[in-house]
This record gives C-alpha cells, sequence and structure tokens, in this order.
C-alpha cells in the first residue's frame, strides 16, 4: 500500500461504510471527547510526570474505550511528533514539561484537519514552528525574561485548551505570534546596535595586540639605551597603532613599516660579525628618513627633532664601536584575542579546513557553547569581522554574551564546544521525520490485529483439545512432582551424610592438631612455672616441681611445697585443651637451671 493510501486509511474521517447523519454525531462527539481529554490532560500535569498522551489514556482506560481508531492514529502520531521536536530542537531542558502542554492542543488541532498529514500549512505547526524559533536562545540566566517567557507559554496553553474551534484557537495563535515578533524584533534591534557598537573595539583591540605582538618578537631578547626604548614603547607604537587602523596586516604599507621597525632594533644592537656590521652600515642612513615618514603624523617637529637626534647619537657610538649603556627591553602585556595563542606562540593557527567550516557558520545561527566550566551558554553567531578574525555572538535578548576569535571558534567547532542547533521550521521539519514513524508504528498494529484475530481463531479451536489434555497434563505433573519430591528428598539425605561426614573428619583433624600442638607445649614447660587448677574446690595455684623427660612425668607442689599431683604428659595435655589447667607464670632460666643441677647432684 502507497505512504498516502496508509495515511488516509489511519486519519480517515469518515469510515466508508457509516452514513452521513451517524458521521455528523460521532465527529461532535469525538470533538467532545477530545476537549475532555484536553481538561484531563491539564489537570494531570499538574502532579503527574507524563510522557505522553498514550500514557494519560494509559491512565484513564474509561476515556480509551470511548476513542476511535482515528483519535488513536492522531494522539500516536502527536506524540511522535513531540517526541522529535524535543530531541531535535536541542531546548531547554526546563522547556520539556511547558511544551508538553502543547501535545493536546496540536492533538485537538489535527483532528479538526484530516488533511494534515499533507503538505499543507497547519496552524498549530506553524505555532510550534514559532515556539521554536522565539525559545531556541532560551536559558534560566536570562532571568526576569526567562520568567515572563514560561508564563506567557502557560498562557497561552490555558487560552489554547479552553476553546474548541478553529477559529478561535487561529485568533489566540495569531496574538501570540504578534506579540513574539515583537520581541524579536526587540531583539535584533538590540544586537545590531551592539554589533556596530562592537565592530569599533574589536578593530581596535586587534590593532594593538598585532602591534604590541610585533614590538615584543622583534625585540625579544635586545638589551637598547634608554632613548630607544622610550622611542619604540611611544611615538614608534602609536603610529604602528594608527596605521594598523588604516591599513590591515596585509597591506604593502604595514609590511614597509614592520621593516623599519626591525632594522631600527638591527641598528641599535652592536655586533661583532663583519657582514652584519656592513648591514648596519647601509641601513643608518637611510633610517631617519624612514622613521620621520613613519611616525611623522603622531608627533610634533620639536619631538621628531629630539627623537631622531637622540638615535642619530646612539648610531654614531654603534658606527666608532664605542660601548653602549643599555637596558634590558621591557615587553608589552598582548592579552590573546585566542586561547591557542595562549597555548602556543603567536603564529599558532588552526588547519584550513577547520577555518574553513568556521567561516561557512553564517551569522543568525544558534549554538551551545560549553565554557571551561562545563557551563552551558546559548548564543547566536551576530557578526563575523573578517579584517580582524573576530567574531561576536550575542544571548536571546540580543545583548553581548561571548566573543572569540575565528581561530579559536574553529578549534571549538572541532571539538564540539560548540554545538549548533536548528531554528527554523522545527516543528515542520519533525513532521516530515514522524510520519515514516507513525507509518511504521501503524503497519505493526494493523498486522498485529491480523495476527491477534488469527490467534483468536487458533484458541477456539484449540480449546476443546486443550480441555481434553488438562486432565492428562494435570495427572502428569503430579507424578512429575512426586518424582521430582522424591529424588529431590534422596539428594537432600545424600548431601546431609557427605557434610556430616565430613564435619567428622574436619573435627578429628583439628583435635588432634590442636592436641599436638599443646602436648608440644607440655613438652617445653619450665621447672619452677606456676599453673591455675580448676577443681571442685575453686581454683589453686600449683607449681611444676619436677619434669621427668623418660617417664613424661610432671609434678606439682603446693605454695608450702607440698606434693599435690603426678600427671603424665598426655594428661595434662588434655587437661590444659580442657580449659582446666592455665599457664600464669613461667620460671625464669635461673630457676630453671638450678633445678636441673641439683636434680644432677642427687643422681650423682
Amino acid at each position: 500500500m502507497r505512504l498516502e493510501a496508509v495515511l488516509e486509511e489511519a486519519f480517515s474521517a469518515k469510515p466508508e461504510k457509516m452514513t452521513e447523519e451517524a458521521f455528523s454525531a460521532n465527529k461532535k462527539a469525538e470533538q467532545a471527547l477530545f476537549f475532555a481529554l484536553g481538561q484531563l490532560h491539564r489537570d494531570r500535569l499538574q502532579g503527574d510526570d507524563l510522557q505522553s498522551l498514550e500514557q494519560l489514556i494509559t491512565l484513564n482506560p474509561d476515556y480509551a474505550g470511548k476513542l476511535t481508531a482515528r483519535s488513536t492514529n492522531i494522539l500516536k502520531f502527536t506524540d511522535l511528533l513531540f517526541d522529535a521536536f524535543v530531541e531535535d530542537a536541542g531546548l531547554d531542558e526546563e522547556l520539556s514539561d511547558k511544551l508538553f502542554l502543547f501535545r493536546f492542543v496540536t492533538a485537538q488541532s489535527l483532528l479538526l484537519d484530516s488533511g494534515f498529514f499533507q503538505d499543507t500549512a497547519i496552524f498549530s505547526l506553524q505555532l510550534m514552528d514559532s515556539i521554536g524559533e522565539w525559545l531556541i536562545g532560551w536559558t534560566r540566566a536570562l532571568g526576569k525574561t526567562a520568567e515572563k517567557a514560561l508564563q506567557r507559554l502557560d498562557t497561552l496553553a490555558f487560552l489554547l485548551g479552553s476553546v474548541d474551534d478553529a477559529i478561535s484557537i487561529e485568533r489566540t495563535v495569531s496574538t501570540f505570534n504578534e506579540a513574539t515578533e515583537k520581541e524579536l524584533n526587540r531583539a535584533a534591534l538590540l544586537e545590531k546596535r551592539v554589533c556596530e557598537s562592537e565592530l569599533g573595539v574589536m578593530e581596535t583591540r586587534r590593532a594593538r595586540r598585532t602591534v604590541d605582538t610585533l614590538i615584543n618578537r622583534l625585540t625579544k631578547g635586545s638589551s637598547l639605551r634608554r632613548h630607544a626604548i622610550l622611542f619604540i614603547h611611544g611615538p614608534l607604537r602609536d603610529a604602528l597603532y594608527m596605521l594598523l587602523l588604516k591599513h590591515d596586516a596585509q597591506s604593502q604599507e604595514w609590511k614597509r613599516a614592520v621593516k623599519i621597525v626591525e632594522e631600527l632594533v638591527v641598528s641599535l644592537t652592536p655586533q661583532n660579525d663583519a657582514t652584519a656590521k656592513q648591514r648596519i652600515y647601509q641601513i643608518i642612513p637611510k633610517l631617519p628618513q624612514h622613521l620621520e615618514r613613519l611616525v611623522g603624523n603622531v608627533c610634533t617637529e620639536a619631538d621628531m627633532e629630539h627623537w631622531l637626534g637622540g638615535l642619530e647619537e646612539l648610531h654614531m657610538r654603534v658606527l666608532r664601536g664605542l660601548p653602549l649603556d643599555t637596558e634590558e627591553l621591557g615587553c608589552e602585556e598582548v592579552v590573546p584575542l585566542s586561547f591557542l595563542d595562549e597555548l602556543n606562540d603567536i603564529n599558532t593557527s588552526v588547519s584550513s579546513a577547520l577555518l574553513a567550516k568556521a567561516e561557512a557558520v553564517q551569522p543568525g545561527q544558534w549554538m551551545i557553547y560549553t565554557n571551561d566550566r562545563g557551563e552551558d551558554i546559548r548564543c547566536k553567531l551576530a557578526l563575523r569581522l573578517e579584517e580582524t578574525q573576530q567574531v561576536l555572538f550575542v544571548n536571546a535578548q540580543g545583548a553581548k554574551c561571548l566573543e572569540k576569535s575565528l581561530e579559536e571558534f574553529a578549534y571549538d567547532l572541532s571539538v564540539q564546544n560548540f554545538v549548533l542547533l536548528e531554528s527554523k521550521q522545527l516543528m515542520t521539519r519533525c513532521k516530515k521525520q514522524a510520519i515514516p514513524d507513525f507509518i511504521q508504528y501503524y503497519r505493526l498494529e494493523e498486522e498485529q490485529k491480523e495476527q491477534e484475530q488469527q490467534l483468536e481463531k487458533e484458541r477456539q479451536l484449540a480449546q476443546e483439545k486443550a480441555q481434553r489434555e488438562a486432565e492428562e497434563l494435570a495427572e502428569k505433573n503430579r507424578l512429575a512432582n512426586l518424582q521430582r519430591m522424591k529424588m529431590e528428598k534422596l539428594e537432600r539425605e545424600k548431601r546431609e551424610r557427605e557434610d556430616k561426614l565430613r564435619e567428622e573428619e574436619r573435627l578429628q583433624s583439628q583435635d588432634s592438631s590442636e592436641f599436638e600442638e599443646t602436648y608440644r607445649k607440655v613438652c617445653l614447660f619450665k621447672i619452677g612455672s606456676w599453673f591455675e587448677f580448676k577443681t571442685e574446690q575453686g581454683i589453686q595455684k600449683h607449681k611444676l616441681a619436677v619434669l621427668i623427660a623418660s617417664t613424661k612425668k610432671l609434678i606439682f607442689v603446693n605454695k608450702t611445697g607440698v606434693k599435690v599431683g603426678t600427671y603424665s604428659f598426655d594428661e595434662f595435655a588434655h587437661m590444659m585443651l580442657e580449659g582446666n589447667v592455665i599457664l600464669t607464670e613461667e620460671a625464669d632460666q635461673f630457676e630453671h637451671s638450678l633445678a636441673r643441677v641439683i636434680k644432677t647432684l642427687r643422681k650423682e
């Protein structure tokens, strides 16, 4: 089916089998239903975070059953239209909720015009085009202007939602468009004045920067007499400013002036090389005349005589090879017009391809610029000066908000610090995008309906078979469950036996290891060590008096020296493991050694 035929079928106002009388009544009921939905739409927006008109219908199932297929298709098409608009327009995120108010306004207007999918002018789409162009530069940073814009949107949405006839809607839109046009004209007038004002400022700033950079470059590392320093930073620099304001940096006049400055610095710098000296001899005779021609328009005759006289005296000393009392020539602070100058030197530039891309951006283009702090600035390219290679940006009010060199602008474009925005006929372009999306949706819906009908037939045919098989299936499931439960029980009992066996083995291993460790400690006890014994009479403190290694016996006495017990190593180790005996004080080395000596003497 052709695209036009699909759209005609989806949005047909009158079904083929419906009479005129029934169609008229149906149309009135449809419009009344849409009007009621519009009221509900505004009410729900006060407390719900709605994402689509389809969601609104889902939240109110009573209305869903009353909607015709055409109404449902219009709501879906409107959702697709606005989804594309919000995604492609690049408007501030805060505007999304406000623009949602216009979804149903647009749906209501589309309901009144059955040919909206054709290339005809639909006032609701024109309205959204105007809103998109008006709000493309909207941001909270605009202060009262931003708040006023939000209030106007609320008012417009309320007025449009309060009427249900095309004439009233068109009148409301016309009034809004007139007010918007006046606001845009005021911003354009301010923008024009800002551009005129900034034009001279940019040219002057560029001239000063170029001259200061030139002097810094040519005199870098040079040491000159104070008279020469004052001349270069005074009348010579002023003369270069004036020259660059009249002629651009590519002119022959400027190139000659640069050569004169180079020759002046060379002529005042003593040289040891013969070739360099010969060059100075050739430069000095012609230099006064060149300087007088260059600086004459910024100096009086007396001042000119003073400056040239001092320079002539310095030249004579250079020609005679006499020493000069020099000072380090200071550099003028140059405020960079481009961050590229800060990172590199004055000759740094971006590629010609990037410059061409930047030059292709025309004044009037809206953009979002992300600065170094991560802040987004909505701005419009208002002015591009070819002579100074500067670009000026303004905000939605027409006020200056950003200024860059063309090189910096080109670089920022390449790293996507600038994102270009479309501001003309946003909704009209989105309509062209929404139609194919709707066609895909509509065809899928029709296919789904056919599939559902086929499935319904299959369900009816399978119902009797399913009923017959139900008991058999239930019995199979019961037996399967019994078998499964039996297997699970056997498996569980097996796991329990294995776990119990592993636990017994672990405890045996642990007990054996702990006993061996305690037994080793018993073998190393020293005679004279004190132990606490837990008895039925309470805690008693006894001393190890004798340790017989051959028989593995331990003999203990009380505090008065009376024997209180004899234990084997094994028996004593078990007592310690059970916590009935605790070592409280270990014998010192002397007492242990003394006991061993006494034992030896007794044997002898």
